[in-house]
């Protein structure tokens, strides 16, 4: 049984708490919230042992294997430093850290102590990107030719929040382009040959609206967007020689359409009650296994990530 703390006690932690209920070989032990009160209050309502009043108390517990990290990004990397000096596996919350060589120092720490270190991403996780994946691999759509991602949303924020100051790791890319660009690098390739981005930066200096444009080693292009200031059809397709694969809302979907320009469609519902079950096993069967790294989301995957955004940044 792999028991977890969560630092942070935000709205997605209740999708993280439910992904974790489906789990057989996870329990959640701990919370905490920089105020006490809240995280009193959180483990009340959701029948959790125990409440911290800091991040730094959660992570000497000795009865937390594991930390899920679910605070905003600009907080991320001193704490899996200090959950991994803390020798617990972490889980965190993309985006994950702000550089390059942020990643690199915290996988290379959780070498030295064995331990599991994992960006959480979702999307790459799911029944229905595993099929994605198959149909690709089986040149179902014939060759790839190009490929497409969006995740454009009207924030809620006002712009005193930190997904608006470019200074705390806010902007459109960073906050949620980041899930189109993990999903393609993992359907295509993590390595990328050239890229050129265009945006619009708001009045707080972050951009609010990015896209970028992929030339992967594969000969495939790509694009992804991002944004805080405009709702879209936030679609995945993937355009082949033979036909085209269609992915709405493709970070959490159950589905997935096969088109082929022979008039042949292919409908693809793999019904699940989590999108955040299958990283939260996958991290598991990890730590089981001895692995410190997992071979979907590891180090180089985070790399390839961040080090696409910062170009453009």
């Amino acid at each position: 049984m792999i028991r977890f703390g969560i630092l942070g006690c935000g709205k997605i932690t209740e999708r993280f708490l439910k992904g974790c209920r489906l789990c057989d070989e996870v329990v959640v032990n701990a919370a905490a919230s920089r105020d006490l009160h809240k995280a009193q209050d959180y483990c009340a309502s959701h029948q959790i042992p125990h409440a911290y009043g800091s991040y730094e108390a959660l992570c000497a517990d000795n009865t937390v294997d594991a930390v899920y990290i679910a605070t905003p990004p600009f907080a991320h990397y001193e704490l899996v430093k200090m959950a991994l000096n803390h020798d617990k596996h972490v889980l965190c919350e993309k985006p994950f850290v702000a550089s390059e060589q942020e990643v690199e120092e915290l996988f290379e720490s959780a070498r030295r102590k064995g331990l599991m270190l994992m960006e959480a991403m979702k999307a790459v996780f799911t029944p229905t990107t595993r099929q994605v994946k198959s149909w690709l691999a089986e040149e179902k759509i014939g060759k790839l030719r190009y490929a497409e991602a969006s995740y454009c949303y009207l924030s809620p924020f006002g712009h005193d929040h930190w997904v608006f100051d470019a200074k705390r790791m806010g902007g459109g890319i960073l906050d949620v382009g980041v899930y189109a660009i993990a999903y393609l690098n993992e359907l295509i390739s993590k390595d990328i040959q050239e890229s050129v981005a265009m945006s619009t930066i708001g009045e707080t200096g972050a951009d609010e609206f990015m896209q970028i444009l992929i030339k992967y080693d594969k000969g495939v292009q790509a694009s992804v967007r991002g944004a805080l200031n405009v709702k879209t059809k936030n679609i995945a397709y993937f355009y082949g020689s033979e036909g085209y694969i269609e992915v709405e809302d493709f970070w959490k979907t159950t589905k997935a359409k096969l088109v082929l320009y022979d008039g042949e469609v292919v409908n693809y519902d793999g019904e699940f009650e989590s999108e955040f079950y299958f990283q939260i096993d996958h991290f598991v069967r990890c730590i089981k296994k001895g692995t410190v790294q997992s071979p979907v989301m590891g180090e180089s995957a985070s790399k390839a990530i961040i080090r696409l955004i910062n170009r453009h940044l």
